[in-house]
């Protein structure tokens, strides 16, 4: 399959109109800098990146792996959680990796060093990319389509990990 860079047509606040559509068709359908990729999931990774940050709105400063998790019960949207009960358990492959377990359950949240006995999605990857995810510089589809995100268990509550934490 091959797909172009994508684009953001409107504000994301709103549905855009047959106008907006019709203002940005050019770009919608243009190829340039298109890339090939090898299955239909693979191919949604530029459609998602036109949602991450751009270098200029990246966040984190300099973040680690322990300051991340050390962090989270600040960068979590308690607004973002109403009705939400999962476990989300990251496991963090090289030097500067490990596991922890976040519990978002009620309104409020928890970090936990460790494993959880069940947790409801297990997020791996390696610490250096983990870093790169929280500050935007790696877009989460683009990182599992490439591997470098793998997701067991709950799949669509994975998903809510953005959602319910700004770094």
């Amino acid at each position: 399959m091959v797909t172009g860079p994508g684009v953001l047509i409107g504000d994301g606040k709103r549905v855009p109109t047959v106008e907006d559509i019709h203002k940005n068709w050019g770009a919608i359908q243009s190829l340039s800098g298109a890339g090939e990729y090898p299955n239909a999931v693979a191919a949604y990774a530029p459609m998602m990146s036109v949602l991450s940050p751009k270098p200029e709105e990246q966040r984190g400063g300099d973040l680690t792996v322990k300051s991340i998790f050390d962090r989270i019960p600040q960068a979590f949207q308690k607004d973002k959680a109403a009705g939400v009960d999962a476990v989300f358990q990251f496991v963090l492959s090289g030097p500067d990796g490990g596991s922890w377990h976040v519990t978002v359950k009620d309104g409020g949240c928890t970090v936990k060093e460790g494993p959880h006995d069940r947790p409801t999605t297990t997020i791996r990857m390696a610490d250096e990319d983990f870093v790169k995810l929280i500050k935007g510089e790696l877009n989460a589809m683009k990182a599992y389509t490439g591997g470098k995100l793998k997701i067991e268990g709950d799949l669509m509550k994975s998903q809510l990990v953005e959602k319910l934490f700004r770094f």
